[in-house]
């Protein structure tokens, strides 16, 4: 069963306005164990990032929230991923 991970940033980063340090993490981001990774800023993203994922045919979608953490430019998770059903 092929899974997606979304990393929903919520401390760090403005939730309506994506930054260019953001656009480029997201070209880089990576989960463990995930085969697709979205980034998302805002809950809208979030559903999106969803809904793309089971377009895409992936069976398992998880969302772990994560902190942009500005100094070293870099995503920090927090917590475990929770399943998304829907």
């Amino acid at each position: 069963m092929r899974t997606g991970i979304i990393i929903y940033v919520n401390v760090g980063a403005n939730p309506m306005v994506r930054s260019a340090d953001l656009e480029s993490l997201e070209t880089q981001a990576d989960y463990p164990g995930a085969d697709e990774t979205v980034l998302a800023c805002s809950p809208a993203e979030v559903s999106w990032g969803w809904w793309r994922m089971v377009a895409r045919g992936l069976r398992r979608v998880e969302c772990v929230v994560a902190r942009y953490d500005t100094h070293r430019r870099a995503i920090v998770t927090r917590g475990e991923p929770v399943r998304l059903y829907g």
